[in-house]
């Protein structure tokens, strides 16, 4: 097996150009920033509406879709975190990447919230 073989090729995507141009390239798994809750967001990003659409077409391309939310979030971002994280989970999102552990109990107390 060549190093190739046994290493995850992953590739941002922030536009829908994007995204159909590393699926085209066979990309193992894509990664979308969660509109401006991640460290690209002066880069371009797909909207919280786009979520569905992307992940479908990720899932038909037999690849994996990641979604960066790895800034600090204020008080005044949990609502919007929050629809993303839930968004994420109905999509489908085989990840979310964060900046700190305390992201992960943020992210489990409103992915269990009603």
């Amino acid at each position: 097996m060549e190093w190739i073989d046994a290493m995850e090729l992953l590739s941002p995507a922030g536009s829908p150009e994007a995204l159909e141009s590393a699926l085209s390239e066979k990309a193992d798994a894509i990664y979308i920033g969660a509109g401006n809750l991640n460290a690209r967001r002066g880069a371009s990003n797909l909207s919280l509406d786009d979520l569905p659409y992307v992940s479908a077409r990720v899932q038909e391309a037999e690849a994996r879709l990641y979604l960066a939310l790895n800034i600090d979030l204020s008080q005044r971002a949990l609502g919007e975190a929050s629809r993303w994280i839930k968004a994420a989970s109905a999509a489908g999102v085989s990840a979310i990447l964060v900046r700190t552990p305390t992201m992960i109990r943020i992210m489990r107390q409103i992915h269990n919230s009603p």
